[in-house]
């Protein structure tokens, strides 16, 4: 009988040995696929601008300390430069509507400029992206519209 009892034991703390091993290494590979994906939308601006495009959480991660609103008033000839320092999210918008916008992906250097223009209701705004800490992010906005 004791016989029995120690091959249970041992037979429990192998099983329970193995489970964790698999816990870990599963785990280990979540992690790893995760950075691999991050490391590569940080690497591809196109990959980065569509998760940006989708989730706030991306946005929120991925927008400069000092991100600056540039207003820019051609019928009065006035600029205005602010620090945004309360940012309400979705800073950008979530679902396109492409009804209503038309967007376009300009690139000079390493900064990435993605234009919002609005089909008959006088919106137009430039994101301007520039790479932090090897990712992308938010640095400016500058909105010409009417």
């Amino acid at each position: 009988m004791k016989c029995k009892i120690l091959n249970m034991r041992n037979y429990f703390i192998i099983s329970a040995i193995f489970f964790l091993n698999v816990f870990i290494y599963n785990a280990c590979n979540m992690s790893k696929k995760n950075k691999s994906s991050i490391n590569s939308t940080c690497e591809n601006f196109d990959l980065f601008i569509k998760r940006f495009k989708k989730e706030q959480k991306f946005q929120e991660k991925h927008i400069s300390d000092s991100l600056r609103l540039v207003s820019i008033d051609y019928y009065e000839n006035k600029v205005e430069i602010k620090r945004l320092d309360k940012i309400k999210f979705p800073l950008y918008p979530i679902v396109e509507v492409k009804d209503k916008y038309n967007w376009e992906v300009k690139q000079k250097n390493d900064t990435f400029f993605l234009s919002q223009k609005g089909i008959d209701n006088g919106i137009y705004v430039v994101y301007k992206f520039i790479k932090l800490d090897s990712c992308w992010s938010l640095f400016e906005i500058i909105d010409e519209s009417d």
